[in-house]
């Protein structure tokens, strides 16, 4: 078994991996960083999987930061950098029942931070896609608040995440990162900070530290690794017994067509956004969600898995042999259970067809939906982005740099200071997200 070092490792070239990647390189020029990944190349799990959306639309104050930060860098990638990442404020529009809405304390605050525009039912009801009048049985059976009102996020929109990744990629080649693909991490291995050649070392009462990866192609060792493996996070941590506070769980996206869908994609309405696209939409009821896809005319139809109705049934666990880039959602699991509520909210859809599907994974923080970034022995783990890790993908790589460096506060790009540990296990101090659908 070959065996190799680096100064500092870091596993999983995911969006969150790659801003860890160059955010550490860029404020640490002369350390060696090294990335592997289990995949050919960098975003190819759960990021290449996502539906790639993004909003600073939550009610924490952290949260708003890690998103409003991330949305302003990738602005500035796109507006001033000239790297295009396709980005468009096509906003996020939350169809509400006004009994939901008045239950959102939260929005009141927001609308102090970031453009948020309230869209009442006589404007909805000029969206002639909307079905503003349900069937009472119908309804009934399938769970469904009416669409009384439109909560509509103006800084928020869609991206193309493998641009955006590309970026981050190429920044860190540049910067001298090293990458090594298709090299699956196995297990850490733990050893005394001070060894005394013992067997069976190390004991309960040495101190210990990562002394290395053990992956299929061989041994890495390094002085400090970043653990940015989202879903599997846990399948690592759990023979340390480090809590990795997160819980994977199964997310089927399927893409939806049809020429009715492709003109409800390129719908033209002026008080919704000027980009003649209809916004990344969250029906009423269930967490059911569409995010269009302009190149070809199609909503990406999916849930949101975040609420506590929908957290009962799909499990949290995988199959460690599985591999999600081969796995084909089920047909009966739409029809079943997206199929009917999209036919009662929208009228395009009853006639469309599936054209696509895929399945992945969310990084689910059960506890407060914020993302976990904590020191332990000599690692850094960044995980629990709960579906929302793209749109905070930026923050997350300078805090992760900052704790690295020791930094008890770190600047994020547009100006705002946020503390190291405050996404951390003993001093976290985040609120409970209550913006989830």
């Amino acid at each position: 078994m070959s065996t190799e070092k680096a100064d500092i490792v870091i596993i999983g070239a995911g969006l969150i991996g790659l801003s860890s990647a160059y955010h550490v390189k860029n404020q640490n020029p002369d350390l060696d960083v090294l990335v592997i990944e289990k995949e050919k190349t960098y975003s190819q799990g759960n990021t290449g999987r996502s539906t790639a959306g993004f909003r600073d639309m939550f009610s924490t104050r952290v949260n708003f930061m890690l998103s409003h930060s991330s949305i302003e860098f990738y602005r500035h990638v796109q507006k001033d950098l000239g790297h295009n990442i396709d980005m468009k404020y096509i906003g996020y529009m939350f169809l509400m029942s006004r009994k939901k809405v008045e239950t959102l304390e939260a929005l009141d605050n927001l609308s102090k931070l970031t453009r948020i525009d309230i869209i009442e039912q006589d404007r909805l009801a000029e969206i002639s896609q909307l079905n503003l009048k349900l069937d009472e049985t119908e309804s009934r059976v399938l769970g469904l608040d009416p669409i009384e009102v439109g909560v509509l996020g103006r800084n928020c929109g869609i991206l193309e995440i493998e641009l955006l990744s590309s970026f981050y990629y190429e920044q860190c080649v540049k910067l001298g990162v090293r990458f090594k693909f298709q090299s699956e991490v196995k297990s850490l291995e733990v050893s005394p900070q001070e060894p005394l050649e013992y067997p069976g070392e190390p004991f309960l009462w040495q101190k210990k530290r990562i002394r290395s990866i053990i992956t299929d192609v061989g041994e890495i060792k390094a002085d400090r690794f970043i653990i940015t493996t989202g879903a599997w996070t846990k399948q690592l941590l759990d023979p340390l017994g480090i809590d990795s506070h997160m819980r994977p769980k199964r997310r089927d996206v399927f893409q939806t067509s049809g020429e009715d869908i492709r003109n409800f994609v390129h719908s033209s309405y002026e008080f919704l956004n000027d980009e003649s696209v209809f916004p990344f939409t969250v029906l009423p009821s269930h967490g059911i969600y569409l995010r269009p896809y302009p190149k070809n005319g199609s909503f990406w139809v999916s849930t949101s898995g975040t609420t506590s109705d929908q957290e009962v049934g799909p499990h949290f666990s995988y199959d460690p042999n599985d591999r999600i880039e081969y796995t084909v959602p089920s047909g009966i699991l739409f029809e079943n259970h997206i199929a009917p509520i999209l036919k009662a909210y929208l009228k395009p859809y009853s006639n469309f067809k599936v054209s696509g599907s895929w399945t992945g994974y969310y990084s689910l923080n059960t506890q407060d939906k914020t993302p976990y970034i904590f020191p332990a022995l000599n690692a850094i783990i960044a995980t629990g982005g709960s579906g929302a890790g793209v749109m905070k993908a930026d923050a997350l790589g300078r805090i992760v740099s900052g704790i690295l460096t020791g930094e008890e506060a770190v600047s994020l790009y547009d100006g705002s200071r946020i503390e190291t540990d405050i996404l951390g296990v003993s001093n976290r101090n985040v609120g409970i997200e209550s913006l989830r659908f």
